[in-house]
């Protein structure tokens, strides 16, 4: 979902984008995904017709991940799987070698530990866009210790002025910013819901009233996935305070 939202707005913004999935029936659900999103954004009055089908022109799919070859940069939204990615990021070394920068968009793992099983770590960078992509603005730009500066340049003018986006900086670390910020809460608020605490509708109603957030709590972690939030706080801290709690009602 992560990677075609990615693909659907570079497209909408003119870059010609190769998507490289693990088997011909992954693509053909990458396209329909892409052609249903682009298909509500002229229901919406987002996009123009003429708009949708130069983005669609600007697709290719692939099961071949030497089909990126020659490409100006990549942008890695595997699962979040550290062994997968870290051997995604020493084939896209080896493909991308004038690549301007190779970004991942996890939400987990180091962007160090990704740019020390290439060449030339001073290119990888962490580009990590939110869902859904088409929708939403943000994309925190993550700098590992070893990424250089002109790098973060071209990543940011990527971001912001080809796609458009509203960037923020971030250091390497545990959920960046705003999973650092969120995940916690969220896994911490889970489980409030005795009695003595608060209810489970009270601690939802606030968090979408108070904070303008639609989904609240429990439909955060379930979009989010309860793997992907514990992975994020296991990094930052083993904290009873912030340990998975059984999911509560809601």
């Amino acid at each position: 979902m992560m990677g075609s939202g990615i693909a659907e707005v570079c497209a909408r913004s003119g870059v010609d984008v190769t998507v490289v999935e693990v088997d011909p029936d992954r693509c053909e659900k990458s396209r329909e995904s892409i052609s249903r999103s682009l298909d509500r954004g002229v229901r919406g009055g987002h996009v123009s017709e003429e708009d949708r089908t130069a983005a669609l022109e600007h697709l290719a799919f692939s099961t071949s991940l030497d089909d990126v070859a020659g490409a100006d940069a990549a942008i890695e939204a595997i699962i979040e799987d550290e062994r997968l990615k870290r051997d995604m990021f020493r084939r896209l070394d080896e493909l991308l070698p004038d690549a301007q920068f190779l970004a991942s968009n996890t939400s987990s793992v180091p962007i160090m530990k990704l740019g020390a099983e290439t060449s030339q770590p001073h290119k990888v960078i962490g580009l990590h866009f939110f869902n859904p992509v088409p929708v939403l603005p943000l994309v925190e730009i993550v700098h590992s210790i070893m990424t250089a500066d002109e790098t973060a340049t071209c990543a940011r003018e990527f971001a912001e002025k080809t796609l458009g986006k509203e960037c923020i900086d971030s250091q390497d670390r545990a959920g960046f910013v705003v999973n650092a910020l969120l995940i916690p809460y969220l896994l911490r608020r889970s489980g409030c819901t005795s009695p003595v605490l608060l209810r489970a509708r009270t601690s939802t109603a606030g968090w979408c009233w108070g904070v303008r957030i639609r989904w609240g709590r429990c439909g955060c972690l379930i979009s989010s996935g309860w793997t992907l939030c514990w992975r994020s706080a296991s990094r930052s801290t083993r904290s009873s305070a912030i340990r998975p709690p059984w999911l509560p009602r809601c």
